[in-house]
């Protein structure tokens, strides 16, 4: 490289780790271009869901300090599912415990708490909103990750299929 095309680059990384994948003069410049995007890109992916940044410490924290439930899932199933999942996904203002973008497929295990008169009402308000973006939402009981896991891994793996159309075989043929 030549010394004026480092600048260059160095300055495309500085854009890149500043979010935008034109950097901030560019993503300025596209916010006319598409005037109902209210700040993003139009270059963003369609299954993309909007999300709020700031609850991303929040989110953090929650992947590190799995319940035993998602930990179980997440290493005896979804890590290394052929379909790529999220762990602890902020979706708009929620953090769902896991998030399929492929198959636009949110997966929640409930807790004593979700079992409340509050907490059902949260649930469905929550499952209503995410359903704006077109996800399905499945629902596990933490005991039922601990007593029928096989169980909850094929309804998983049941509902992936549909939601993406595909022979159940094929998915773990791609490995």
């Amino acid at each position: 490289y030549r010394p004026h095309q480092l600048t260059g680059i160095k300055q495309k990384l500085h854009a890149l780790a500043k979010g935008s994948p034109l950097g901030r003069a560019g993503a300025k410049r596209l916010r006319g271009f598409v005037p109902n995007m209210r700040g993003r890109c139009p270059l963003m992916k369609s299954d993309i869901v909007p999300k709020k940044l700031s609850m991303l410490p929040r989110a953090r924290e929650l992947r590190r300090n799995m319940t035993p439930q998602e930990h179980k899932l997440w290493f005896g199933f979804l890590r290394d599912y052929p379909v790529k999942f999220y762990k602890q996904r902020i979706i708009e203002c929620f953090i769902v415990d896991f998030y399929c973008s492929k198959a636009q497929l949110v997966i929640e295990l409930d807790g004593g708490q979700h079992y409340t008169e509050q907490g059902q009402q949260y649930d469905t308000e929550r499952t209503n909103i995410l359903r704006k973006y077109h996800l399905q939402v499945l629902r596990f009981p933490n005991n039922a990750v601990d007593k029928n896991f096989e169980g909850v891994c094929q309804v998983i793996h049941q509902t992936v299929q549909e939601r993406l159309g595909v022979n159940p075989d094929d998915l773990w043929e791609e490995e």
